[in-house]
């Protein structure tokens, strides 16, 4: 079940995978739910309905087979220059946050001589080898980041390795690894590089170095989200990574990867029908809502799409019908009273599964590039503005004239 290939900008399907979890010793389990084979399951009796996934965790899947089927293949792409987004989502207590970050308990002793990732250091004159031995209980996020610090390594190239943790609750922005809790600081802006580019403005970037540094950050992240209800809200931690290659005469050009890891809040929150929530509720699950209908525009090929009516989509643009990789990982229970929102679950989901992106690598040019670049349509300008003079009236070259109409 790896990655499938394909070129740069070539069309991609979004994947779905779908985890299932383990029933508690007092939970019934509900004939209603049936696991076919390892990429379908089956609505069975009243329902009549098979959803087919791009692979299916039983409950009895460990850590370490999710990441190296799921997350492992991405590493390479995001060193190559692509963004990867993955999704967490499902009902709330069905192990989203589980899959993403792994034990929570152990997750706030990272650095400690007990955590959940036994690092140690070792100085090898100006370089520092880093060598790690993770439990079977760590998440997908921090198995990815001790693979990636592992590739980096054996790189030639130079790589800049930087990370942001964003939250939003109730429709603002939090950022979980700066040291002040003002959320007005953060502002949203559409990028100048294209279709789908956002600039979140005051977001903490912080350089890392190592896996040390990155799950010091998770602990710090940790302790600022245990002041909100995390079913409530959604978080985004994204892992950036800016490689600088040399071309063939000899300018420096770098490609820029981002994984991101995305804990949605519990799909629990946003039942169909609920007439009675308070005002300050419909705020907290309007993205979650409106994620919903964004997925559901695309599958349906509309043209327009509510992108801007939530901060999570606006965002995440680029995941969903954009430039990016996306996987989305659906947490279920197959309990007799989850039944509901397991079928809703598997509902969202499967429409994912219908939209298509077109993965692009992230290049920029050097500076010397960029130049020659200005310089060129400075040039073509003045062709225009002297053919313009010479003729007494107005003359400009299709390429111009296209991008001003």
């Amino acid at each position: 079940m790896s990655t499938p290939k394909s070129e740069d900008g070539n069309p991609q399907p979004i994947r779905v995978f779908l985890r299932v979890r383990p029933l508690q010793d007092n939970e019934k389990r509900t004939n209603c739910l049936e696991v076919l084979n390892t990429k379908e399951i089956q609505a069975n009796r009243t329902y009549q309905k098979k959803y087919t996934f791009d692979g299916l965790f039983r409950e009895d899947t460990a850590q370490p087979t999710i990441y190296k089927i799921v997350i492992k293949p991405l590493i390479q792409d995001v060193l190559s220059g692509y963004n990867c987004t993955i999704f967490g989502y499902g009902q709330s207590g069905t192990g989203k946050t589980y899959t993403l970050l792994g034990n929570i308990v152990g997750l706030t002793s990272f650095g400690s001589t007990n955590s959940l990732s036994n690092v140690s250091l070792q100085s090898d004159s100006d370089n520092c080898v880093v060598s790690s031995s993770l439990d079977l209980e760590a998440g997908l996020i921090p198995r990815a980041v001790v693979e990636l610090f592992e590739v980096v390594r054996l790189l030639s190239d130079p790589c800049t390795v930087r990370c942001s943790y964003l939250e939003i609750y109730n429709e603002e922005l939090h950022d979980l690894l700066s040291p002040v809790d003002d959320s007005t600081n953060l502002r949203i802006y559409d990028g100048q590089r294209g279709k789908g580019d956002v600039v979140i403005q005051g977001l903490e970037s912080v350089t890392v170095y190592s896996e040390v540094d990155v799950f010091q950050l998770l602990k710090k992240a940790q302790r600022k989200q245990m002041r909100v209800d995390r079913a409530c809200s959604h978080t985004i931690f994204s892992i950036i990574v800016d490689r600088r290659e040399t071309s063939p005469v000899g300018e420096m050009l770098s490609k820029i990867g981002r994984l991101n890891f995305v804990d949605l809040a519990g799909s629990d929150n946003i039942r169909t029908g609920a007439v009675e929530r308070r005002a300050k509720d419909a705020n907290i699950y309007q993205s979650l809502v409106t994620l919903g209908q964004v997925i559901k525009v695309l599958s349906e090929k509309n043209s327009f799409v509510p992108f801007r009516d939530s901060k999570l989509t606006r965002i995440l643009r680029d995941s969903l019908g954009g430039k990016a990789k996306t996987i989305f990982i659906a947490t279920i229970s197959f309990s007799v009273s989850s039944l509901d929102e397991s079928l809703n679950t598997l509902d969202y989901v499967s429409k994912a599964r219908t939209i298509t992106n077109k993965p692009t690598i992230n290049r920029r040019t050097s500076q010397k590039s960029l130049m020659n670049e200005y310089a060129d349509e400075i040039s073509s300008l003045r062709r225009d503005l002297d053919a313009a003079q010479g003729r007494g009236g107005v003359v400009i070259n299709p390429e111009n004239y296209d991008q001003l109409v």
